[in-house]
């Protein structure tokens, strides 16, 4: 049995190093590699490592020497460019700690749910967009080796969110976080852990964050928990959980600051977005229609 993880040098002076992440996935290896033969011009490592991400991360780190890395996981497909045009981009830019291209959101049988390309929601990436967009796809993620090292690597502890922790401790005055502003990976989102879990994970993750703001980002802090909220609200939902979700809906804090026009749109915006991240096809009317809406728009309506 080969061990993990395993690597690959196409030359000693590869730019980048692709490490590509399987979690249960071994069968997804082929469509991933597949995808990586589109760079034909551009040498590259390959490092595959199979378990949790943290921490077999970090194993990576130790085994590649490109100063660059980007990350795929198992099943999803990069598009020509991606790693070309992030080795370029590195280049030009010596101050560059990271950089994130949008990516097509497809479900397991490769349908299309939706095109995400965040920099026309936050034009400038970095510590601000990542705490409000809380998410951070490896297969779309590219970083600088040193400054990773610099900033300790990955955290165990983190599991799901390492690259999320990561991306916040990178982040720093501008210049060393940029969007690749184009879409560039065929994502396909994996299993996640329970709703609860996931929500209380980016709670304790982004708390600290918001805690050492100073006073006069307060109010931007409290929209930001809002909106951590409602992401309970979605993740609830979409995990068929609709009494935890009314449960989740009536405890979110601050709704005096939004106007009740603006409410349930709103939410529904929040549910559009998860469906899609799930891997699930998104109704509206169907949604609208269900007895849980009901009882949400009359919690929405409170004042």
């Amino acid at each position: 049995r080969q061990e993990w993880p395993i690597s690959c040098r196409c030359r000693m002076d590869c730019p980048i190093a692709v490490v590509l992440i399987s979690r249960e996935a071994r069968p997804l290896l082929d469509v991933s590699l597949a995808s990586l033969t589109q760079e034909q011009t551009l040498g590259f490592e390959l490092i595959v490592v199979e378990g949790g991400f943290s921490a077999n991360a970090n194993l990576a780190l130790a085994q590649c020497s490109a100063p660059l890395i980007a990350f795929l996981t198992a099943g999803d497909r990069i598009e020509p460019g991606r790693l070309s045009g992030a080795v370029q981009t590195f280049q030009s830019q010596p101050e560059l700690r990271q950089l994130h291209c949008g990516w097509q959101l497809r479900d397991r049988h490769g349908t299309l749910l939706a095109v995400e390309q965040p920099w026309l929601q936050h034009p400038s990436f970095g510590w601000s967009s990542l705490m409000q967009q809380r998410l951070v796809v490896p297969s779309c993620w590219t970083v600088r080796r040193q400054a990773v090292l610099e900033a300790g690597g990955f955290r165990p502890e983190q599991d799901n969110l390492a690259p999320l922790d990561l991306a916040l401790r990178l982040a720093g005055p501008a210049g060393t976080s940029t969007w690749q502003p184009q879409v560039l990976v065929r994502h396909t989102p994996a299993h996640q852990p329970p709703w609860r879990h996931q929500l209380r994970q980016l709670q304790e993750l982004l708390e600290p964050n918001w805690q050492r703001l100073p006073a006069s980002h307060q109010a931007w802090a409290a929209e930001t928990r809002l909106d951590l909220a409602l992401e309970g609200v979605a993740l609830a939902w979409t995990a068929g959980d609709t009494p935890g979700a009314i449960d989740q809906l009536s405890k979110v804090p601050n709704w005096s600051a939004m106007p009740l026009a603006r409410r349930a749109p709103h939410l529904l915006e929040h549910l559009h977005r998860r469906y899609c991240r799930g891997g699930l096809k998104w109704d509206r009317q169907a949604v609208m229609e269900t007895p849980a809406w009901r009882q949400s728009v009359q919690l929405l309506h409170r004042p």
